[in-house]
């Protein structure tokens, strides 16, 4: 298709039962300008036969093979590469989404001048709503979502319910780490956005659940190499050098849910080691240490047993 108003990027390894509901929720879209990337990194369930299918009987679905398995975060790059449509959308190969998703988004862009448009998303039947921060503007209650986690509602913490535009991602050379190493990409993406963009009305606000989040025991981040505690602290070196970069009215409260989302990420995957391992790893790790040691833990509101995890991460980095 030739000029496309939005161009969504899909990542595909082994999708199983969820590929075709996704696809059909893709090419069904109401928005007839699109173009469907699937990039097949190397699947071994039969999922690059069932896109070549699709394609087949759709134009405006392009094929792209990667040679060797790149992960999701590479994946990703591989499609922005390609991409030729004026937005820019992504979609997890197990995902669904409403027929009037890419309508939606694009209607909000007001004629292209937005950088970027954030709706809404199911996880689980459960509406992660932009009520919770709504007495802050825009672009602050986009950053102070996008960190906070365990059962308060998130807004950012997903990257597909979005669409954004291309020539912004290209001109700022926005794009995803690699997975093999860092996990949390989709975070690092908004936070880079959300860091450049400046001017509140240079982003759209949609109120409306579109993206359907399927959890099942085969997402990437139930997965054994996503919570590795080496992948967590790239993820947070990451996040750290983008967030000293933006300046928010309410630095405290950034910092203070900054330091909770860490103490949780590190929490989650200091399990699978022993105390001297994850312990030397911490210690080795200056930028983690240097937020630990110097945050106030008790008020962060954290579960009995996070809390006491987080004392004990504050004495090691102290010691």
């Amino acid at each position: 298709m030739k000029n496309p108003k939005v161009s969504v990027i899909l990542p595909v390894y082994n999708a199983g039962k969820y590929l075709r509901p996704c696809l059909d929720t893709l090419v069904n879209q109401t928005l007839r300008e699109i173009e469907i990337i699937c990039v097949l990194d190397c699947p071994t369930d039969g999922s690059d036969r069932v896109v070549k299918e699709y394609a087949t009987k759709d134009p405006r679905i392009v094929v792209v093979r990667n040679e060797h398995n790149l992960n999701i975060g590479e994946s990703r790059n591989v499609g922005l590469r390609v991409a030729t449509g004026e937005y820019i959308g992504f979609s997890d190969h197990d995902d669904t989404h409403e027929p009037n998703m890419y309508e939606e988004l694009y209607k909000a862009t007001d004629g292209g001048t937005k950088k970027a448009v954030f709706s809404g998303v199911f996880a689980k039947q459960i509406l992660n709503r932009t009520s919770l921060f709504s007495q802050y503007p825009p672009l602050q209650k986009a950053y102070l979502t996008l960190l906070v986690r365990d059962g308060i509602p998130r807004f950012c913490g997903h990257i597909t319910p979005h669409i954004y535009n291309r020539s912004f991602l290209a001109e700022n050379n926005i794009r995803f780490v690699d997975t093999k190493e860092t996990s949390g990409e989709d975070r690092i993406f908004l936070e880079g956005i959300i860091s450049i963009i400046k001017q509140e009305y240079e982003i759209a606000w949609l109120d409306k659940r579109l993206y359907l989040y399927r959890l099942h025991e085969l997402n990437a981040h139930m997965q054994e190499w996503y919570g590795d505690i080496r992948h967590t602290l790239n993820f947070v070196k990451k996040m750290v050098e983008i967030s000293v970069r933006t300046n928010f009215s309410d630095q405290q409260l950034v910092n203070r849910l900054l330091v909770s989302f860490l103490i949780q990420m590190v929490y989650t995957s200091h399990r699978k080691y022993h105390d001297d391992q994850y312990e030397s790893l911490i210690k080795g790790d200056k930028t983690l240490c240097s937020l630990i040691a110097n945050a106030k833990i008790l008020p962060l509101h954290l579960s009995i047993p996070k809390t006491l995890f987080a004392l004990k991460l504050k004495y090691i980095c102290k010691s």
